[in-house]
């Protein structure tokens, strides 16, 4: 089973990958989704939750961009360890996840957890990085040389000989883009520094 998930947070320091507490513009999860696939890429299940915040308030980017508001994520918001009790349960049941820059959106979730005092809901699970993937088969370069990661409407062009459409479902997109690369044989779970960190 797989957990392709995303997430949708603040604007976040140059060093976000430091220990939280040393930041002073710490990265704050706002919104978490996720869905639950089988090995053949049906959908069992799936959610999408807002972060409830109570010592943070909304840059005023996101409030014009997303038509939020700070006693919104208070009221419809709910605490990380709540949103994501049905997530750990897949973690433990042997699901894998699948993100595009995996390891970014764990550290992000972790950071996030830290802060409420929860547990990291991805501890344990087995990471796949789709950008990392999509990298390899795409095998796009820099003028440097370097690997030169693709976006995943690039992904989907490649892949579908088609642009994403307007308003299409981000996880829906990362679904059949990630099943249709390990059909091509790319696939292979990464070991990401961010496992380091979960606690």
């Amino acid at each position: 089973m797989y957990i392709l998930y995303d997430t949708l947070s603040s604007d976040f320091s140059s060093s976000w990958n430091a220990p939280h507490h040393t930041l002073t513009r710490e990265p704050r999860l706002i919104r978490l989704c996720w869905m639950i696939c089988e090995s053949g890429g049906q959908i069992i299940d799936r959610q999408d939750v807002w972060i409830r915040q109570l010592d943070y308030r909304l840059p005023q980017t996101l409030q014009l961009l997303y038509g939020l508001s700070d006693v919104y994520l208070q009221e419809s918001g709910v605490p990380i360890g709540v949103a994501t009790k049905g997530l750990r349960e897949w973690v433990q049941r042997g699901a894998e996840t699948v993100a595009m820059g995996e390891e970014r959106h764990r550290r992000i979730i972790g950071a996030e957890a830290r802060k409420q005092r929860a547990f990291h809901p991805l501890q344990g699970a087995i990471p796949n990085c789709l950008e990392r993937m999509a990298t390899i088969f795409l095998g796009q370069k820099n003028r440097d040389g370097s690997a030169k990661p693709p976006s995943l409407s690039q992904l989907n062009q490649v892949l579908f000989g088609q642009p994403i459409s307007s308003g299409e479902d981000p996880l829906e997109v990362m679904r059949r883009c990630f099943f249709a690369l390990k059909e091509k044989g790319i696939y292979g779970p990464v070991q990401s520094s961010a496992l380091s960190s979960e606690k």
